[in-house]
């Protein structure tokens, strides 16, 4: 499972928050409308099945948003079990794209 923070430009939240509602292994989804200052708009945070995260990324990334995924260790929670079961594929087998590309970034660069 994995914990996004994102950081939504007002005029693209809507867009954001119907995008996540369709999607398969979603859970615990807040929308805080203008809170967040710099950059400035709207904080979505919720919690996705490892497997169903490529798909959103890709899509919140085209809507120009800010986000910080990271990886949670221990969740208590029957709704997070039904997003799992519910996102297509296996957790453990599932490559986030996005993640592997930062790592072989951040090792490749030359000091």
């Amino acid at each position: 499972m994995l914990h996004l923070r994102v950081i939504s430009p007002r005029e693209h939240t809507d867009a954001a928050v119907a995008l996540l509602r369709q999607s398969p292994g979603l859970t615990n989804l807040v929308v805080l409308p203008g809170v967040a200052q710099e950059p400035p708009g709207d904080l979505l945070m919720f919690d996705l099945a490892r497997e169903a995260a490529n798909e959103v990324i890709e899509h919140l990334t085209k809507l120009g948003m800010s986000i910080a995924v990271e990886n949670v260790d221990l969740m208590l929670s029957d709704a997070a079990d039904r997003a799992e079961q519910e996102a297509p594929g296996e957790g453990e087998d599932a490559v986030v794209w996005e993640e592997l590309a930062q790592r072989v970034d951040d090792d490749t660069r030359i000091t």
